[in-house]
């Protein structure tokens, strides 16, 4: 028997934009137990990346005949590691050995040049095979109080999104508000958003600014925000991210966002809703939102070191 030929890799192009994002969806829509979903990379490339180049973030293999087999992603600087995603019947193939092995070289790489002396690699739960393949190259699973969680929840029976007295709730409209919303961002989490800088998050082409929903104050402040996206291929839905500023929490003002984002995501065809949030542990009042809402718990991250 002839052996089956290597898949050939090759860095993201942006012409890449549309067969990646409907590679994954195939990946997600047998059982969702897949560590990306196409709003990860919507949300990679947009806000993580602030817009900016890809290409050395996203590799991907193709088999003989050109198509896309398999999505490797190589995080850098605190977030160093890698993640493989392939269809459900690729798990154990050596399609997966390949990608683990140049995501591991090209890692390993990285974390000498940074002099990092470890570094980090996530599997859901639920996929088995990659976590006995990241036991047999020597990876030793770290405590996973910190580790994500994946929950879902239906679609249907949508409760009516309700605001305290004065609020509304409606999508961002466009650039002009950019800096207002960049400076949400920054309140709801602590992060840095200098003028200019969202506005290069929402001239990316992964992004769509009418999925970005904003509750506002009677004074026109904006005081909570999240943004949703849409898989027409799994007929999933996935906030990320959700926040709200610190002078307007505690009010109701997340869980309304949610309630109108979901009938949103189901009014675009999706019937299920997925959200990734910390332990009831390591965040309580964030594991508290989504239960309220309705989320379930269905699979959680497994976190692997390997020291350099």
């Amino acid at each position: 028997m002839t052996a089956r030929p290597a898949f050939r890799s090759r860095s993201f192009g942006p012409d890449d934009l549309d067969a990646l994002l409907t590679f994954v969806g195939r990946c997600n829509a047998a059982d969702f137990c897949c560590t990306v979903h196409p709003g990860d990379v919507r949300h990679f490339m947009s806000n993580i990346r602030r817009g900016g180049d890809v290409s050395d973030n996203y590799r991907l293999f193709e088999d003989e005949t050109g198509s896309l087999a398999g999505l490797l992603t190589l995080y850098g600087g605190k977030r160093l590691g890698f993640e493989w995603t392939v269809m459900p019947d690729e798990q154990t193939s050596p399609l997966v050995d390949q990608m683990v092995a140049v995501g591991e070289a090209e890692t390993l790489a990285a974390a000498r040049a940074a002099g990092a002396d470890s570094f980090r690699v996530e599997v859901l739960d639920c996929d088995h095979a990659g976590v006995d393949l990241l036991k047999a190259r020597g990876f030793t699973e770290t405590d996973g109080a910190d580790n994500l969680r994946v929950t879902l929840r239906s679609l249907e029976s949508i409760p009516e999104p309700v605001l305290p007295e004065g609020f509304t709730i409606r999508a961002v409209t466009g650039e002009s508000e950019a800096d207002a919303v960049g400076q949400l961002h920054a309140s709801a989490f602590g992060s840095r958003w200098d003028a200019g800088e969202y506005v290069k998050v929402m001239r990316s082409p992964a992004f769509q600014v009418d999925h970005e929903l904003v509750a506002v104050a009677l004074n026109g402040d904006l005081a909570a925000f999240l943004v949703y996206w849409v898989d027409p291929i799994s007929r999933s839905g996935l906030f990320e991210p959700v926040g709200c500023g610190q002078a307007y929490q505690r009010r109701g003002l997340t869980r309304a966002l949610l309630y109108e984002g979901m009938r949103r995501m189901a009014a675009e065809g999706a019937v299920v809703a997925q959200v990734k949030h910390e332990s009831p542990e390591e965040n309580p009042a964030s594991a508290a939102l989504y239960a309220s809402a309705g989320f379930m718990p269905f699979a959680s991250y497994r976190a692997f070191v390997k020291s350099v």
